[in-house]
């Protein structure tokens, strides 16, 4: 690629300094997006090289979508495409910003699988964007229009509910480390999490949720860790060569877990939530274990083995 084209690949990650842009930038992104995806096509290794024996092959890469056209009433055609839906799932909100834009009634946009187009003129392409560049308009519209509240603040009130319910959660978590004096170097060989999660409607998802959550305590409380640059505050380890994760190795040599399940009386069929929750025993277990076994306290997360090995010379 050449240096003007990357630059002007690049340009779609700055804000428009225009204030809206034309429809003709539009396309010109759409086209960009899908050179880049030509691009990777092409250099993809053998893409029709056949599955081993019992296996199935998959890459990622979305193929061509086809297209067909429907009218689903007089004056009202729709494009349906096989373009993956993107963002929250709820594209109708950019109609009020496109109506905004192409001044005409919310009535006369419409939004069917990805495309934002106007009703009474579907083959007008003037009229015609995708989901992405309908959210361009809608933030410039947004933009347009607002302006600082107006008004005095002449007091302020609080109040209390004296009938509210408890929202906790609890768990316990054990955790076993080796720690080698000389490196710093910490291993967990064995972890035991336990959690109250209310009634578990699904438990094999329970029980995977806190396998999960022993996975991802540990890689908080041992390497992951984001490192800037003091100086201009630039990220030094945005990659996952450098900002260190456990493999499948790294992981104990035994983990158990299990749950209790008294009743909830708030959460739906009697159920808590059991997401986050799962991965804050690790830390603090793993570091009394750390006490227990050299000594010292890591007054620092993530415990990383230069942390460990500093604490122990400081002894």
């Amino acid at each position: 690629m050449q240096q003007g084209e990357r630059v002007a690949a690049d340009d779609r990650h700055r804000p428009d300094p225009g204030g809206r842009l034309g429809r003709g930038e539009h396309r010109r992104r759409r086209h960009r997006r899908r050179a880049a995806h030509d691009l990777v096509d092409d250099r993809r290794r053998d893409p029709r090289r056949p599955a081993r024996p019992r296996t199935h092959r998959g890459d990622g890469q979305p193929r061509r979508p086809r297209r067909a056209r429907h009218l689903r009433q007089p004056g009202h055609e729709v494009c349906r495409h096989g373009h993956a839906a993107r963002g929250d799932g709820r594209p109708g909100q950019a109609a009020p910003g496109v109506a905004a834009a192409w001044e005409t009634d919310i009535e006369d946009v419409d939004v069917r699988e990805g495309i934002v187009y106007r009703v009474s003129d579907p083959e007008n392409e003037e009229f015609q964007m995708t989901i992405e560049d309908a959210v361009d308009v809608v933030v410039v519209v947004v933009d347009d229009v607002a302006r600082p509240a107006e008004g005095t603040i002449v007091g302020s009130a609080r109040a209390a509910d004296f009938e509210g319910v408890s929202q906790k959660t609890f768990g316990a978590g054990f955790y076993e480390v080796e720690v080698d004096p000389a490196t710093g170097f910490v291993r967990v060989i064995e972890a035991v999490q336990v959690h109250d999660v209310g009634r578990a409607i699904n438990p094999m998802g329970v029980i995977n949720q806190i396998h999960g959550g022993v996975m991802h305590g540990i890689n908080k409380a041992l390497t992951e860790e984001l490192i800037y640059d003091p100086p201009t505050g630039v990220v030094v380890n945005p990659n996952l060569d450098e900002y260190k994760l456990h493999m499948i190795d790294g992981m104990p040599e035994r983990v158990q877990v299990d749950f209790v399940e008294p009743y909830d009386v708030v959460g739906p069929y009697g159920a808590k939530g059991v997401g986050e929750p799962a991965l804050l025993p690790a830390s603090p277990a793993i570091h009394a274990a750390i006490y227990d076994a050299v000594g010292v306290y890591v007054n620092r997360q993530p415990m990383t083995q230069a942390a460990v090995l500093r604490a122990i010379a400081e002894l």
